[in-house]
């Protein structure tokens, strides 16, 4: 009696034969589009595996060609300096108008507030901040800082802490022309004002 061969194993090779089709194109497209990405020094995008909606076999595959293994072309180098982040300009309020003329501004604290919240020096040359620390309950230290940003991440000058009670003169180089945020480095979030330098 002859047995006639079952046609099962060719079957499911056949069925596989797409999957596996589609799945090395997808592997070309890609190694392709990262080739052509690392060259133009153009963002690498992420590898994916295609998913395959095809039934499951258990037909033996073969190992990829050559020709689908990934781009060896070097990845874009990474800076080692990162670029300096764009600082939101510091804008004065309409009730702040100094002189501009001046060489020497003087300031002075009480408790957790400086007494005035408005200064204005002249553009270009080197000036001083006679600072006046007046104290108050706990003997409070403070210090005077400059920044050319509202939040205080730009720093031009920073001053030295003075006690309760004391007085110093802080030697500020010229700045250029515009609007200046002070403040104490200490406190922050109530002491703060604004240098308006023209």
């Amino acid at each position: 009696m002859l047995r006639t061969r079952s046609a099962g194993p060719e079957r499911a090779i056949s069925r596989a034969a797409p999957v596996l089709v589609a799945g090395c194109l997808a592997a070309l497209v890609a190694s392709a589009c990262t080739a052509s990405n690392a060259a133009s020094g153009g963002p690498t995008p992420v590898r994916t595996t295609p998913v395959s909606t095809a039934h499951t076999t258990t037909a033996p595959t073969s190992p990829a060609p050559a020709s689908v293994a990934p781009s060896s072309a070097p990845a874009s180098p990474v800076p080692s300096v990162l670029p300096s982040p764009t600082f939101a300009p510091v804008v004065a309020p309409a009730s702040c108008h100094p002189s501009t003329k001046a060489s020497a501004v003087d300031l002075s604290s009480k408790q957790f507030l400086f007494t005035t919240k408005c200064l204005g020096v002249a553009a270009g040359a080197p000036f001083v901040i006679r600072y006046r620390n007046g104290g108050g309950l706990g003997n409070p230290t403070h210090n005077v800082a400059i920044y050319r940003d509202p939040g205080g991440l730009s720093n031009v000058y920073r001053g030295g802490i003075v006690l309760a009670d004391t007085a110093h003169t802080y030697h500020v180089k010229a700045l250029p022309a515009g609007v200046y945020m002070f403040l104490c480095d200490l406190h922050p979030d109530t002491m703060r004002g604004y240098l308006v330098v023209g």
